[in-house]
């Protein structure tokens, strides 16, 4: 019967490093994989949970390069919206957005607020009386036709400061409705990670993506 071979010490110590250089590689894909989810700057990320290994960050978080950013566009610092404008090629693993932080999108946001100040409060005075402020459900013009039909109307100046409250709102949420910009933003890029896994007998490896 012939003699089994012992392992020779340099066979062993090349095991013996595979096993090892394959366990750090794991652990800091497994570790790399949970920074991007911990609520914390750590790690390869350029802000909290995002840029570096893990996905991209939005307008105004802190970057390196471009590919820390959805926009591709990092600038002092800082992702920027890279504005798009109408007829210009499309750059390959682009989308094109409506702009959410250009002038039309400010107005857009001051529109909003101004109308919902405005039209809640008379609206809920519409409520408590239809029989005498119904018109106030009426937005915009509801205050000005009470001010019209009514020979002693109440609160005269309170209805007309509401009336210009709303109008001037609506305007401005139109207006930037209208004028909206467009802005490129980065396709989601599929991301796979190798982490190791705990089963009922032993330990696996899994893979783990976002996409």
């Amino acid at each position: 019967m012939p003699l089994r071979r012992a392992p020779l010490p340099c066979q062993s110590l090349k095991l013996f490093l595979s096993i090892a250089a394959l366990a750090i590689c794991l652990g800091y894909a497994s570790s790399a994989l949970a920074n991007c989810s911990d609520g914390k700057r750590n790690g390869p990320e350029t802000d909290v949970d995002c840029g570096g290994d893990c996905p991209p960050c939005e307008i105004g978080d802190v970057c390196r390069e471009w590919r820390d950013c959805w926009t591709g566009r990092c600038g002092g610092g800082l992702c920027e919206e890279r504005p798009y404008s109408s007829g210009d090629p499309i750059p390959a693993g682009y989308d094109v957005e409506t702009s959410m932080h250009d002038g039309p999108a400010t107005a857009r946001y001051a529109g909003a607020g101004l109308f919902a100040l405005g039209y809640l409060g008379a609206y809920v005075a519409g409520l408590l009386q239809p029989g005498v402020t119904g018109w106030l459900l009426l937005p915009v013009a509801g205050p000005w036709i009470m001010l019209a039909e009514k020979d002693d109307p109440p609160v005269p100046g309170l209805l007309a400061v509401d009336g210009v409250i709303q109008g001037a709102g609506a305007l401005l949420l139109i207006g930037g409705i209208a004028t909206a910009g467009k802005q490129l933003v980065r396709q989601p890029v599929p991301q796979l990670a190798i982490a190791p896994s705990r089963l009922r007998d032993g330990y696996a490896v899994s893979l783990h993506g976002q996409f």
